[in-house]
């Protein structure tokens, strides 16, 4: 997986930037994003861009603060639900959308495997 980067921000200058290149997320977690994205509208997409995923992002994150500090807490181990609250909207949703798509395809790997 490739690196992911989350600023804290303070006055509109980043003071910290926590990074993680690991993202095992609890399936539980993954259970519960699953349930708060339209998969249907996306299967049925043929090209669905990252603009499109931002925005779907965005909308999960303003729905369900709780899941979405769980899995920014489980990305980068140390960081503060305060520290979550000042970081900028866009940068939260990339983390959120590079997260569920490397989950995803573990997970579809996994189950290909299984055939």
């Amino acid at each position: 997986m490739q690196e992911i980067r989350l600023n804290i921000y303070k006055n509109g200058k980043a003071i910290k930037t926590y990074t993680s290149t690991t993202c095992e997320l609890m399936y539980g977690t993954v259970e519960d994003v699953m349930d708060m994205i339209d998969i249907e509208k996306f299967s049925k997409l043929e090209n669905v861009t990252d603009k499109d995923l931002l925005i779907e992002a965005i909308k999960v994150i303003s729905k369900a603060k709780n899941t979405v500090n769980e899995i920014v807490m489980q990305i980068f181990p140390g960081i503060t639900e305060n520290e979550v609250r000042c970081t900028k909207i866009t940068e939260l949703a990339n983390v959120i959308i590079k997260t569920v798509k490397y989950s995803l395809t573990e997970l579809g790997s996994l189950m290909k495997g299984k055939n």
